[in-house]
C-alpha cells in the first residue's frame, strides 16, 4: 500500500508541474509526462478508483491528444 501512497505523491507533483509551468512546449511536455506516468504505471492504469485523478487525466489526455492532433 505504500507503493500506492507513493505513486499518488508522484502523480501529485507532476500535476503541481502543470499548473506552474505557463502555456509554452515545456507546458506539452509537462501535460505528457503525467499522462505517460499514468498509461505506463498498470496500478494507476487499470484502476483510477480516485475520482480526482480519474478526472485529472482525463481531462489532461484529451488536451494531449488535442495538442497532437494539431500538430
Amino acid at each position: 500500500m505504500a507503493s500506492l501512497a507513493k505513486k499518488k505523491l508522484d502523480l501529485d507533483k507532476k500535476f503541481q508541474k502543470i499548473l506552474k509551468t505557463p502555456a509554452s512546449y515545456a507546458f506539452f511536455v509537462a501535460i505528457h509526462d503525467f499522462v505517460k506516468f499514468v498509461e505506463l504505471d498498470p496500478v494507476l492504469s487499470g484502476g483510477l478508483q480516485d475520482s480526482s485523478i480519474a478526472a485529472k487525466y482525463a481531462n489532461l489526455k484529451l488536451v494531449y491528444q488535442g495538442l497532437k492532433d494539431a500538430d
